[in-house]
This record gives structure tokens, C-alpha cells and sequence, in this order.
């Protein structure tokens, strides 16, 4: 596959990945600096940032949205090109 179909195949994926590593990495951030540690965090902890909030429910919007229309893709997309012979390493049939 070149480049192009590689992202066009696997890019919708790629977006769910990019926006599972941001929601559970600002998890972590909460549990390990604010429950293991006891730092503030977040603004319910009095004086901390304000930016966890917005940043989980952002990135869990978007993963929400992007992993089932991402698999989807990768599937209907993979199918087309082996359909229309077009295909090349390792999707060959």
C-alpha cells in the first residue's frame, strides 16, 4: 500500500488512538498526581488547573466518534481495494 492509502485506509484509526492516549493519560494524570500523591489537580480540588475537564470530555467525544467510524473505514476501504484489484503487500489476496 503507498502512503496515501495507508492514511486514508488507517487515518479515521490513527484519530481514535491519538484520542485514547490524551483521555486515558489525563486519567492517569488525575489518579496518579492528585490520589497517590495528593496535588491539585483540578479546579474541584481548590486551587488547580481548570484544563483536565474540558481536555477529557474533548478527547473522549472524539473517541467515541472516531473508533467505531474508524474500524468501520479500515474495513469497508481494505474490502474495496481488494474488490477492485488494485491491492499490493500484505493486502494482496
Amino acid at each position: 500500500m503507498s502512503r496515501r492509502e495507508v492514511l486514508t485506509t488507517f487515518g479515521p484509526l490513527m484519530a481514535a488512538g491519538l484520542a485514547s492516549i490524551v483521555f486515558f493519560g489525563t486519567y492517569a494524570y488525575l489518579f496518579v498526581f492528585g490520589t497517590l500523591l495528593g496535588f491539585n489537580v483540578s479546579s474541584l480540588d481548590g486551587n488547580g488547573p481548570t484544563w483536565p475537564f474540558p481536555v477529557v470530555v474533548v478527547s473522549g467525544i472524539a473517541l467515541a466518534v472516531t473508533a467505531p467510524i474508524g474500524v468501520v473505514w479500515a474495513l469497508v476501504y481494505s474490502f474495496a481495494i481488494r474488490r477492485s484489484g488494485r491491492a499490493r503487500g500484505i493486502l494482496r489476496s
